[in-house]
């Protein structure tokens, strides 16, 4: 039996739903499994897999979205900041190892994470970001050299480039051991009879504030004027927020049975088309016309929404 650590960025919710199904797998397999993190994916793991065990203190990494949105400026600023969260969750899983003695480390997107002693994996679908060209040259510099401290990269996506999800930003170093584990989502863990649904239109928001303060109000805004049946899920798994507005009604989150449910049988989803959502969708094969809103300013976001389309034309 290994003793494996799971510790997801607490940037949104994403990085955490799509190391559900991976944390189901190593139980399902007898594994003892710890699991970590902050903010609202940290309060979503601890939620979900309410049996295992929730190692607290983790750091979070601070991220400011103004409310006109992000700049390579704004995020260059804040890099100081994040580079002192490395440190701290690294000196925070040392002190966490000597008591728990790891196997292995699972870290999604979070540099810190990993034991020179012990098998540490990196998950990310970002191995080459768009970024401006100076920038850029100096992050894959930087990103190539931290990488040698993890064991291996895990790109949650397909192997056929001509499918892949990720498309450009998943290139790699050929010399660096990459796996594509292929996409995961919770909704692979468990299979439900559809049932339809009473919502027509179904806005999924996600994602840091202020920004997604600004979506749930434009969609409140463009719901109540549409006449239609609709939900929001607000994306706040931490706090208990539900009422009904007219047509239109607002829930915080939703447990996978139900969401499965909304999202299988809407007309219209409109949505952040953040990375784990895009898998989220095709895991349960979405019928809905997608209409997506990038976070402004937000390279990654505009580009994976122009390729969904590419492939799944």
């Amino acid at each position: 039996m290994k003793k494996i650590l799971f510790v997801p960025m607490n940037w949104g919710l994403g990085h955490a739903t799509r190391c559900a199904e991976l944390i189901h797998r190593e139980v399902q397999k007898g594994n003892q499994v710890f699991i970590a993190g902050s903010g609202p994916s940290g309060d979503w793991l601890r939620q979900y897999f309410p049996g295992l065990v929730f190692l607290e203190g983790c750091p979070g990494y601070p991220v400011k979205y103004s409310a006109s949105g992000v700049t390579w400026f704004s995020l260059l600023a804040q890099w100081p900041e994040w580079e002192w969260t490395i440190f701290q969750e690294n000196l925070w899983l040392r002190k966490q190892h000597l008591v728990h003695q790891f196997d292995e480390i699972i870290s999604d997107n979070r540099f810190g994470i990993f034991l020179p002693n012990v098998s540490s994996v990196f998950i990310t679908h970002q191995t080459t970001p768009i970024m401006p060209n100076w920038m850029s040259r100096v992050y894959q510099k930087l990103f190539w050299k931290r990488m040698k401290r993890f064991a291996a990269i895990w790109i949650p996506d397909v192997e056929d480039e001509s499918l892949r999800l990720s498309g450009k930003l998943s290139h790699f170093d050929q010399s660096f051991p990459v796996v594509h584990v292929g996409w995961l989502s919770r909704f692979n863990i468990q299979s439900w009879p559809i049932q339809k649904s009473e919502f027509e239109w179904v806005g999924w928001i996600s994602g840091p504030e202020m920004q997604r303060t600004i979506l749930e109000r434009e969609l409140m805004r463009l719901f109540l004027e549409s006449g239609r049946r609709c939900l929001i899920i607000s994306g706040q798994p931490h706090l208990n927020r539900a009422f009904t507005n007219a047509n239109v009604d607002l829930v915080s989150h939703l447990d996978d049975q139900s969401m499965f449910s909304v999202l299988k049988s809407a007309e219209k989803i409109y949505m952040r088309p953040g990375y784990s959502s895009l898998m989220d969708l095709k895991a349960i094969h979405a019928n809905a016309e997608l209409i997506f809103f990038p976070t402004p300013g937000q390279t990654e976001q505009e580009y994976l929404a122009k390729r969904w389309f590419e492939v799944n034309q």
